[in-house]
């Protein structure tokens, strides 16, 4: 399971910033819940995206 994440937050308005960071703590949240685990940051061009895996 992939959760991209920004690759520079601090380019980004500081509302833009928040609602992502809202959004991500959704996506994280759900996923932990059903044991996940975040494994790795993978990076692509100016992409980022949280690697998350089953224990």
């Amino acid at each position: 399971m992939l959760a991209e994440v920004p690759a520079r937050p601090e380019v980004l308005e500081e509302s833009v910033r928040r609602e992502w960071r809202l959004a991500l703590r959704e996506v994280l949240g759900t996923y932990l819940s059903r044991g996940y685990v975040v494994t790795d940051l993978a990076r692509a061009g100016h992409r980022a995206h949280y690697v998350l895996s089953r224990e």
